[in-house]
């Protein structure tokens, strides 16, 4: 208990620079700084020099008004597991702020893989597994990205014969990072069967929230905010399913599924 809440003290009032790495310091009196990334409320900005910070500010700072600088373009639950705090709690989701982010849990999606035809076959699905590990530590969904590459390739690979595996690793090796594979060069049936089993994967996640959800019952701040993070995760993968029916509606039609 004692480290964990040294911990947050630290992690809550330090600040990094660019050439300071991985060393953040403690700067009294800048740690009074408060947040926001909302134009009209952010009124100053911090400068780095050598040896030094300075804030700037970016207009005429009435007295008594607080400063609010940037700590970053940060999803609700980085501000919350950093700070203790989440920016416009009670806003709608995916407008409030457009950095949030769902990570897809590794072993949640292998579960459902391995219950595929393709993966029931102990030998190859372990033989792929490394790939598919790679893969998914990766995977996640933005508002801008709700079908994330790195899940549609796992399943991909999954559902490859082992030449197509064979070139696949060839290419990831000669670049030195996995071959993202896009859905858009798929036969109609393949890409049916991927599009399926992400549906599978964001309806999973989607059922995991709601059990941690209910863990987080409360009236304080602490409380409120993170049910407030888990409803915009959950909403965030909603969009992830609409967009996933849709798409496979599309192809139903007869259409490409772009």
């Amino acid at each position: 208990a004692l480290y964990l809440r040294s911990y947050t003290l630290a992690s809550s009032r330090s600040i990094g620079a660019p050439n300071m790495l991985a060393c953040p310091a403690m700067v009294p009196v800048l740690d009074l700084l408060n947040h926001s990334n909302d134009d009209h409320a952010r009124n100053c900005e911090l400068a780095f020099a050598p040896g030094a910070f300075e804030v700037v500010t970016l207009r005429n700072i009435e007295k008594g008004e607080q400063l609010r600088f940037s700590y970053g373009e940060l999803s609700d639950a980085e501000f919350l597991a950093s700070w203790g705090f989440v920016e416009n709690l009670g806003q709608a989701h995916l407008k409030s702020n457009a950095s949030n982010w769902v990570a897809l849990p590794t072993e949640l999606v292998l579960q459902i893989l391995s219950a595929l035809p393709e993966g029931t076959d102990a030998s190859r699905f372990a033989a792929r597994k490394p790939a598919l590990e790679m893969l998914l530590s990766d995977a996640r969904v933005t508002a801008a990205d709700l079908l994330p590459l790195p899940l549609a390739t796992a399943v991909q690979l999954l559902l490859m014969h082992d030449s197509q595996i064979v070139e696949w690793k060839e290419k990831t090796n000669a670049q030195c990072a996995p071959v993202m594979l896009a859905l858009d060069d798929l036969e109609a049936a393949v890409l049916h069967k991927v599009l399926h089993t992400m549906l599978s994967v964001a309806d999973a996640a989607i059922g995991a929230r709601a059990k941690v959800g209910t863990a987080t019952s409360g009236d304080s701040y602490l409380m409120k905010a993170a049910r407030f993070v888990l409803e915009g995760e959950a909403a965030l993968l909603d969009h992830m399913r609409k967009a996933l029916v849709t798409r496979m509606a599309v192809l139903d039609e007869g259409g490409d599924g772009g």
